[in-house]
């Protein structure tokens, strides 16, 4: 920038204002699609939405899925210290609408250290 040169803020504000706007309107569509998408895949795993079977099962075995089974699995490793399946507990107890359960399993994922457990705790569960 030469040294010589200003910045009028107030005519570069009609520009900058301009730009907030059509950023913001792009935010605004992205997250209507965002909300569309959900509400498509409602009450659907995670992991189904992202084209996995449960617990890294390929898609095509869909219908053999028993969310208790896999419960059991994640309970068992969970309470031998693996993070990631004390938060798979987690969601599973809250698919099963156990929520009592859900919440312990969420403060055990936490404490073994899945990040987004620590998450979900500290923001969700404890507000």
């Amino acid at each position: 920038m030469d040294a010589g040169a200003t910045c009028d803020t107030h005519r570069d504000a009609p520009t900058r204002r301009a730009d907030l706007e059509s950023r913001k309107a792009d935010l605004r569509a992205l997250l209507a699609e965002l909300d569309e998408k959900k509400a498509q895949t409602a009450g659907t795993p995670a992991c189904l939405v992202a084209g996995r079977g449960p617990a890294s099962r390929p898609a095509e075995q869909l219908g053999a899925w028993q969310p208790l089974d896999e419960l059991a699995q994640c309970v068992k490793r969970g309470e031998d210290g693996d993070p990631t399946s004390a938060r798979r507990a987690a969601e599973l107890f809250e698919l099963i609408e156990d929520y009592k359960d859900a919440v312990a399993w969420w403060h055990r994922a936490a404490e073994l250290g899945d990040r987004d457990a620590i998450n979900y705790v500290r923001v969700i569960i404890t507000g």
